[in-house]
């Protein structure tokens, strides 16, 4: 194997490895907030994939146009599942975490 060939095959693993954290960042993020894991991460990630191959080769469009075709429809489709499936698993904000928005989570003791 020749220099050249490693060097391509550790920059492919790289990007791999990367794209694989990105998706099990959202999944650990995912059951971080909803308390629920949810692997449709994967369909998703599909998706924006057919949705690029779908611009880029049937309608002749630049690859970067199908990208960013792909951003704007799974941002939308994103929304619409979010809306409809998950926000009625959504975990009441538990006030014991720390995380609970408003001024009944400020110290009593601060000055006026």
């Amino acid at each position: 194997m020749t220099l050249t060939m490693f060097t391509l095959n550790a920059f492919y693993g790289l990007a791999l490895a990367m794209n694989m954290f990105i998706i099990a960042s959202g999944l650990n993020l995912i059951f971080g907030v909803l308390r629920v894991i949810n692997f449709a991460h994967g369909m998703f990630y599909m998706f924006g994939a057919y949705i690029v191959f779908t611009v880029a080769k049937t309608w002749g469009a630049p690859f970067f146009v199908g990208v960013l075709a792909s951003a704007a429809g799974l941002g939308i489709i994103a929304c619409v599942v979010e809306r409809l499936l998950l926000k009625k698993r959504e975990a009441p904000a538990d006030p014991a975490d720390g995380q609970d928005p408003g001024a009944g989570s400020a110290p009593d003791d601060l000055p006026a």
